[in-house]
């Protein structure tokens, strides 16, 4: 869990997504730094439009918070104008085509996102195309380590049924 905020390098009028995160202290702050540092390496492997890019991650205040610089994406996320009823049939199936491929990509690269819901899926306000955000549970095939065997990950409502019963 964390908070985005748009930034701007002074000079450059291009902006930024910078997600930050509170680490804490203490044992549970190794394990916060070590799922934020694969969220940054995961999305570093990935190339592709549907995918926010992500340029650097680091620490700040003396190791208590972590930052995430992304491209940060103008438009809205799918579950806002979904609340809104302002998507078409043809609109909303050339998001599901554009999550899919962006997904394919995704798992080819042996990463799993593990939270695909429409508060994680920005529209593009240029080219109504989506773009997958939040890789904040992601499951890379290289480190497996954080996440023990059967546990769940997500958010139940937009859960894959066989992960909620287990099958």
């Amino acid at each position: 869990m964390g908070a985005v905020f748009i930034a701007r390098l002074e000079g450059i009028e291009a902006r930024h997504a910078v997600k930050i995160v509170a680490l804490g202290d203490g044992p549970a702050a190794a394990t916060r730094w070590a799922r934020f540092e694969r969220e940054a390496h995961s999305l570093s492997r990935l190339n592709h439009a549907g995918v926010v890019p992500v340029h650097a991650f680091g620490l700040v205040g003396d190791g208590e918070f972590g930052y995430l610089a992304m491209d940060w994406v103008k438009g809205e996320n799918l579950e806002e104008l979904q609340d809104r009823g302002l998507l078409s049939q043809d609109q909303e199936l050339k998001i599901i085509a554009g999550i899919a491929y962006a997904l394919a990509h995704v798992h080819d690269a042996g990463i799993m996102h593990r939270d695909v819901k429409p508060a994680n899926v920005i529209v593009r306000a240029d080219t109504g195309l989506p773009v997958l955000c939040d890789f904040g549970l992601v499951r890379d095939e290289r480190d497996a380590s954080l996440t023990k065997s059967q546990q769940l990950l997500g958010t139940p409502r937009f859960m894959a049924p066989e992960l909620v019963t287990g099958d």
